[in-house]
């Protein structure tokens, strides 16, 4: 299948943009920027991230455990509030913030 240029993404490259927006959807259905470099939905992109980041594992060095008072709990939902607090709070979390509230409360 060959691939139709798209003419925004000409234009962003030709002014090194790093992101350009054609008004297609994604194939999850978001309706966005994109990354000029991969064509890459920057929602996709961002969801992916926060999805990996949640799923590693803390890193703790050079600390002992101690079986009376064990380590709280890390999970999936705290780290994706903890990524995210600072994300709502920026002109571009703000206009994606009613996609992400949507995941934050499934």
């Amino acid at each position: 299948m060959v691939r139709v240029p798209d003419p925004h993404l000409a234009h962003a490259r030709e002014h090194g943009l790093t992101r350009y927006s054609n008004g297609n959807p994604c194939i999850h259905g978001h309706i966005g920027e994109r990354f000029t470099v991969s064509t890459t939905c920057c929602i996709c992109s961002d969801l992916a991230r926060a999805k990996a980041i949640a799923v590693r594992k803390p890193k703790i060095s050079g600390l002992t455990v101690n079986p009376h008072h064990p380590p709280p709990k890390v999970t999936r939902r705290s780290v994706l509030h903890r990524i995210l607090a600072d994300y709502h709070t920026s002109l571009e979390g703000r206009r994606r913030s009613a996609y992400l509230d949507n995941l934050i409360r499934k």
